[in-house]
């Protein structure tokens, strides 16, 4: 019964909108949409709603605005303006997730949490503690970034939510693009499982986005396959 019930991730993304790029029940808060456009996109109890307002300024399209509305009343505005993000909300409707951007999708992603303490939401730093095992295992790289960090899911409430860590998908290291999968207890940030790309994969098929989905299985098999010549040079 346990086997069964680690495959279960309640996670919830509003209909008719863009897939996250490392989630699946995600919404994208992109460059896809036309100008003065809004998006609402509510809470799974319905009493709360993030509001996406987009500008057009010269041929590009940019983020203009978010806000957080509970029940028609403005708690919040301008949550972020990074201008590429997937936003997703706890199953229980306590946390909204953004894991944003800073430079388009080959920028380095992070993750921001907002949590819900009578209706006023509240920055909760997400400890660094998924980020600092990648100091453990990552590749060789020409200069040394951080990893990119993402939200996968959620469980069953805020308290429990799934992170990818992963390489930066550009040729400075060697297998860019893969990650790791670790299961995160909040606020603690105490990491309660962890999963390598191919065992994430089928866990959360339904739930990783296609940034993860893309992510070279090859590369994991047999790393030296993606090793990048110059990187392993002999003196």
């Amino acid at each position: 019964m346990r086997s069964l019930a680690l495959l279960c991730c309640l996670v919830y993304a509003a209909p008719g909108v863009e897939l996250g790029a490392f989630s699946a029940r995600a919404f994208s808060i992109g460059s896809e949409y036309q100008e003065g456009q809004s998006k609402v996109v509510e809470s799974p109890d319905g009493k709360k709603k993030l509001v996406i307002h987009y500008l057009k300024r010269e041929e590009t399209r940019h983020l203009d605005d978010i806000s957080l509305y509970v029940e028609k009343h403005e708690v919040y505005k301008d949550l972020g303006k990074r201008g590429l993000c997937d936003a997703l909300w706890s199953p229980d409707s306590l946390a909204l997730a953004m894991t944003c951007s800073d430079g388009g999708p080959v920028g380095t992603w992070d993750v921001t949490l907002y949590r819900f303490d009578k209706s006023q939401p509240r920055l909760v730093k997400l400890p660094a503690t998924a980020a600092f095992r990648y100091t453990k295992w990552h590749p060789r790289c020409f200069e040394r970034e951080p990893a990119n960090v993402g939200v996968i899911a959620f469980r069953e409430n805020w308290k429990r939510i799934v992170v990818a860590v992963q390489v930066p998908p550009h040729s400075n290291c060697d297998s860019l693009g893969t990650f790791r999968a670790y299961e995160m207890a909040l606020p603690s940030g105490r990491i309660v499982r962890q999963w390598g790309q191919l065992e994430a994969k089928k866990i959360f098929a339904q739930d990783i986005g296609a940034e993860l989905k893309a992510a070279e299985d090859g590369c994991v098999r047999d790393p030296r396959s993606c090793w990048i010549p110059a990187l392993h040079h002999s003196k």
